[in-house]
């Protein structure tokens, strides 16, 4: 399929959607490829894998996929809604702000590159050193760097004082610094159009994503505390210091007069690409204390498992973020562990939710969080450990948590060494939530692989006709939810509600509403539409 007929194809389809065409049409107008189109959107990917299905199953041209327009529509339906929905990066955050949940990226190299960050394990003693990050049969490497590179426009001196403050920096990478990792990624996902698009990120969207409260001053003027500010501040930069040695397979030979000399090729990159820095100083002493704000956008490692057909991303409790990095670092690092390997078992064929964790062990729970044990007592080792637990489970991080088996007369000073003999042997069960098990069955979390799904939903020999399958998918629609703009508008109107007032009562962003309201989104996230749904039935049954 060439791009003329893709785009001809996608040109019949929605013709009451003016902003999903909009956006179609630009993306077609800016590239060259049919190939290149299904990478620019989540709809358009899920578009192509629809006609290819057709193309293939019946020997057919691509045209020939408008045979199947209803169903196509149908399918296509979720993805359409989702990339028509165009939101401010204010309104993102307000959003995510009324969520318990976020998408985040679930990919091995992502959750080794966090799992490096909180636990800064480019730090051994007062050296630095490479961390080796695994992705698929290639080998890299992250590293620090302190050298200000492309993007920060320094002198000499403020040179100097940039290499100061990155290695000041290092020495603080932690779990903030991995909640910096985590927004930035997430905020890329949810605003750029292309792979190579950057988007302008400050500091303050951290603050704000964890859920910070903000200090009042004597004259009623909200604003974030200095040393919150500083903090983040000086992890940007951290952030920004990590750079991605990738070895490539092919080896370089070079022949001169004298010898020949064999090289290995070897990309150099940063973990983040960054422009048009904007640097924080102090006024009374002109130090600087970090980047402010900047372009931003993730490397190849990361973006091309963040968008695209090789998408993979899961889902992470907002929790992750709102935790404590210090008094709940724990906490954070298992609700960041959990997201991913729950993501790895939801693609299973069986979602096998209930294979056990080991306690103990090189990639046992108490390694994959860093818990320090030290020379405390192990049964105050155990209440800790359990705590934390507890504490996911109140939070609604876990739904549940119990040992596969234990037997307790096995523990306690009657057993010496019972701690690393048995205990640390032992298998935990943790289950996630309903509303994490639902959003990881989202088509929206998968790239290529979990799409070509989609093509086998598509019925190429329908036995009823356009007309039969238009009344089922009306009908459908109509007991799918009362949650509809015009329920809403005159629900609120009869009330007497202002969109701000409504909002706080139901418990979503008032820009969610506004939009919804106005047509422009199809359907809020499920969180929010649940809340809606419940308001709702409330005064509606009144």
């Amino acid at each position: 399929m060439n791009l003329a007929e893709f785009e001809s194809v996608a040109k019949q389809l929605f013709q009451e959607n003016e902003a999903i065409h909009e956006q179609w049409s630009r993306i077609f107008s800016e590239v060259s490829t049919a190939a290149e189109a299904r990478e620019s959107s989540r709809s358009l990917m899920a578009l192509y894998t629809l006609i290819t299905t057709v193309e293939h199953e019946k020997q057919a041209p691509a045209e020939d996929a408008l045979l199947y327009k209803d169903q196509l529509e149908h399918l296509l339906k979720p993805y359409v809604d989702d990339d028509a929905i165009t939101q401010t990066k204010k309104e993102i955050i307000e959003e995510l702000q009324h969520s318990e949940i976020m998408e985040s990226g679930s990919f091995s190299s992502y959750q080794q590159m966090r799992e490096s960050i909180s636990m800064n394990k480019f730090k051994n003693g007062e050296k630095l050193e490479p961390v080796e990050i695994d992705v698929g049969n290639q080998r890299h490497v992250a590293e620090i760097r302190t050298e200000k590179g492309s993007g920060v426009m320094l002198n000499n001196a403020e040179a100097a004082q940039w290499e100061q403050l990155v290695t000041s920096a290092i020495t603080s990478m932690d779990d903030l610094t991995a909640d910096a990792f985590d927004v930035i990624s997430l905020l890329w996902m949810k605003q750029a159009e292309h792979p190579a698009d950057m988007i302008h990120f400050s500091h303050e969207d951290v603050l704000e994503m964890r859920g910070l409260e903000k200090a009042t001053s004597a004259s009623g003027r909200q604003y974030y505390q200095k040393k919150h500010r500083d903090a983040v501040m000086e992890r940007l930069t951290a952030l920004t210091s990590i750079w991605i040695h990738a070895e490539e397979d092919e080896d370089v030979e070079l022949v001169d007069d004298d010898e020949a000399s064999n090289y290995k090729k070897a990309k150099l990159k940063r973990l983040f690409q960054i422009d048009n820095v904007t640097v924080a100083r102090e006024r009374k002493t002109d130090e600087m204390v970090g980047i402010y704000e900047c372009d931003i956008r993730p490397s190849d490692l990361l973006a091309g498992y963040l968008r695209g057909s090789e998408k993979t991303t899961g889902v992470l409790s907002m929790k992750a973020l709102q935790y404590n990095p210090n008094t709940e670092k724990y906490q954070k690092r298992l609700t960041r562990y959990l997201s991913w390997q729950w993501r790895i078992r939801s693609s299973s064929g069986r979602k096998n939710y209930e294979r056990p964790f080991t306690i103990g062990g090189k990639r046992g729970l108490l390694s994959v969080i860093g818990f320090e044990t030290g020379n405390t007592k192990p049964q105050r080792i155990k209440e800790r450990f359990e705590k934390v637990l507890d504490k996911l489970l109140a939070d609604n991080v876990i739904a549940g948590w119990r040992y596969e088996e234990i037997d307790e007369s096995r523990i306690g000073q009657q057993n010496p060494g019972w701690l690393e003999n048995y205990w640390m042997k032992l298998k935990i069960i943790i289950e996630p939530p309903v509303d994490v098990k639902q959003a990881l069955n989202s088509p929206m979390l998968h790239g290529d692989k979990e799409m070509q799904k989609l093509g086998q939903q598509l019925d190429l020999n329908p036995k009823h006709t356009g007309e039969q399958l238009n009344l089922g998918l009306e009908k459908e629609a109509e007991e799918e939810t009362i949650v509809t703009p015009d329920n809403l508008r005159i629900t609120r109107k009869n009330l007497g509600k202002s969109l701000k007032q409504t909002a706080r009562e139901i418990g979503v962003a008032h820009t969610t509403l506004s939009r919804f309201e106005q047509g422009r989104s199809k359907q809020p996230y499920r969180n929010s539409r649940e809340k809606i749904e419940a308001w709702l039935k409330e005064y509606m049954e009144e």
